[in-house]
């Protein structure tokens, strides 16, 4: 096999291969649990990391939510 054949058969291979989310964008699609609401913010948690959430409605400790954005180190969410 030369470098050619090679090549093609690595593009035939991971053709459909897509990405997989890592760091905060894998949190993305998540449901989590809001544990935690203060002056206004809620937070959640996913592992050991405490993220405040954002979402167009009030959020109050134990709603279920799931993240659909980030914005900096804020995650978007929509209450479930």
């Amino acid at each position: 096999l030369d470098e050619d054949d090679i090549d093609k058969f690595n593009e035939y291979l991971y053709k459909d291969k897509k990405p997989v989310p890592s760091g905060i964008d894998a949190l993305i699609g998540k449901t989590f649990q809001v544990i935690e609401t203060k002056d206004d913010k809620a937070y959640i948690k996913s592992d050991a990391d405490l993220w405040e959430v954002k979402a167009n409605e009030p959020l109050k400790k134990g709603d279920s939510v799931e993240v659909k954005s980030v914005q900096g180190i804020t995650l978007n969410v929509i209450k479930k």
